[in-house]
């Protein structure tokens, strides 16, 4: 899952919004909808991506790994049916999508273009320190969650194991306008959250072996990635109105394998914006239809490597921080 986050990640991987506020869990299978073809592609506004690239050269000479709507739905199948469906039905406290704001989305670009110690972030899987007690009869009892940290580039790298992105353990400092904030505190405050889901999910016996040590406890993202997000967000900004994290797992299709990930079905996100006015943050999947046609169609754009979606990140396993 190296290449810039276009592929999985950031070319979005659309996921739905799950705060763990006590409200109603969205239905998981809303990640599926949206399933119209591109009849009005030329609605979005990519106009600013000849900009993006020129302006932000690390985008320049990476590969960037799409992966086509099909494929990224068998994608978010995998994952639950191999990490949230046991015992022939699914794990209700586990959530498998995360929505920012187009407020959050863009404030976290700004926040790196402000901040450039800051090369990427990692998104921790974490969970409730306590069961759910409106959860009975159920073998999983803990709301999962996500926690993100900035990191900084780590000189030097005692193993291939580590990785060379460190955390800044103090936490994103976000505007309070954004509602988001709750996903970005200082890492003291939220550990035993993320050593929660270590505990509790990753080193479950419940999971075979193989399953839990694929399911990845963290994913780095590029900045560049957020940066992006962000500029498709807010170029378009009376369709999308930020992006959902969606959880999903590789296959064993060769396409689909990166050097990074060496275990069957490992886990892994998508990022896609998330359509405008709709309160379960539908994912957006026309979008990117469009977005590549827009790029095949430039000539101009031809030198620029995107291949399709935008994934540009690292697991964990196999390498942590």
């Amino acid at each position: 899952m190296r290449n810039l986050f276009f592929c999985i990640s950031i070319y979005f991987m659309l996921i739905l919004f799950s705060c763990n506020n006590g409200a109603e869990k969205p239905n998981n299978d809303t990640v599926i909808k949206n399933e119209t073809n591109v009849t009005n592609g030329d609605k979005y506004n990519f106009d600013f991506l000849a900009k993006f690239v020129s302006e932000n050269q690390e985008a320049r000479g990476i590969e960037v790994f799409y992966v086509q709507k099909d494929t990224a739905l068998a994608m978010v199948d995998t994952f639950k049916t191999n990490y949230v469906k046991q015992g022939g039905r699914y794990i209700k406290a586990f959530d498998t999508t995360y929505w920012l704001s187009a407020c959050t989305i863009n404030a976290l670009s700004d926040y790196f273009k402000a901040n450039t110690k800051y090369d990427g972030m990692r998104i921790y899987f974490a969970s409730d320190i306590s069961d759910d007690a409106s959860l009975p009869g159920e073998e999983f009892k803990r709301n999962t969650k996500v926690k993100i940290f900035a990191t900084t580039k780590r000189e030097p790298v005692p193993s291939d194991k580590v990785s060379t992105h460190k955390d800044d353990d103090l936490g994103i400092k976000l505007p309070i306008t954004c509602t988001e904030t709750h996903f970005f505190k200082a890492k003291k405050d939220v550990l035993s959250e993320v050593n929660s889901f270590n505990t509790y999910y990753h080193q479950s016996p419940k999971m075979g072996d193989g399953r839990k040590r694929a399911l990845s406890k963290s994913i780095w993202i590029d900045t560049t990635v957020v940066k992006f997000l962000s500029m498709i967000v807010s170029s378009n900004d009376t369709i999308v109105d930020g992006v959902t994290i969606i959880t999903a797992a590789y296959r064993d299709k060769p396409w689909e394998k990166r050097p990074i990930h060496t275990l069957p079905k490992q886990g892994t996100v998508l990022i896609v914006p998330s359509i405008k006015g709709n309160a379960e943050h539908t994912p957006d999947w026309n979008i990117l239809t469009a977005f590549f046609k827009y790029v095949d169609d430039k000539s101009k754009l031809k030198g620029v490597p995107f291949w399709g979606g935008f994934n540009k990140g690292e697991l964990c396993p196999q390498v942590c921080n």
